[in-house]
């Protein structure tokens, strides 16, 4: 899912492959990777499975960390989390207008392939996901973890280090 794939020079545009399957992957490059692509081209199932993952991910707590399930929810809130970042930088990107030729500039410097003000449907569309994905997360993913902790508290000695992993997936819920 984060992996960038492979880069298309400025200089090159996809053109569709003559034979299928195709003798090399040369059509499948994107100028900004695989998820920027993808939240670009088709946000909604990306998104929907995310938000389908958060939502399964919830239903498989049992109510405390130490349950066989913990790895496996702290992943997907991890995933979500991420993408969610990859989600608000597009935004970013495309509502406050990117203006500088240089890297290291975060959302203001210019990425080739990503939206610009020009498209006002597109980010009008991402908006509304990143903010269903940001109510999952602030509900019922943070409910969750609360709940964790409670469970942890007078359980030092045997619950201090999922205390630990708890706390360290509500910082990331805030960053």
């Amino acid at each position: 899912l984060f992996e960038p794939g492979q880069w298309q020079p400025r200089s090159e545009t996809n053109s569709l492959p003559d034979l299928v399957p195709a003798p090399n992957r040369r059509h499948l490059a994107t100028p900004a990777g695989l998820l920027f692509n993808e939240l670009m081209r088709s946000p909604k199932p990306v998104l929907e499975a995310v938000l389908c993952m958060l939502r399964v991910a919830v239903e498989k707590d049992v109510g405390r960390p130490d349950s066989g399930n913990e790895g496996l929810i702290l992943y997907i809130i991890r995933l979500a989390v991420r993408v969610e970042s990859y989600l608000c930088f597009i935004i970013q990107h495309g509502r406050r207008g990117a203006y500088l030729e240089r890297s290291g500039a975060s959302y203001e410097a210019l990425v080739r392939g990503l939206a610009g003000q020009q498209e006002v449907g597109l980010l009008t569309e991402l908006e509304d996901m990143h903010a269903r994905l940001r109510r999952e997360l602030q509900a019922d993913v943070q409910r969750m973890l609360l709940g964790w902790l409670k469970h942890t508290i007078g359980r030092r000695d045997k619950l201090l280090g999922a205390a630990c992993r708890v706390h360290a997936h509500m910082a990331l819920l805030f960053k």
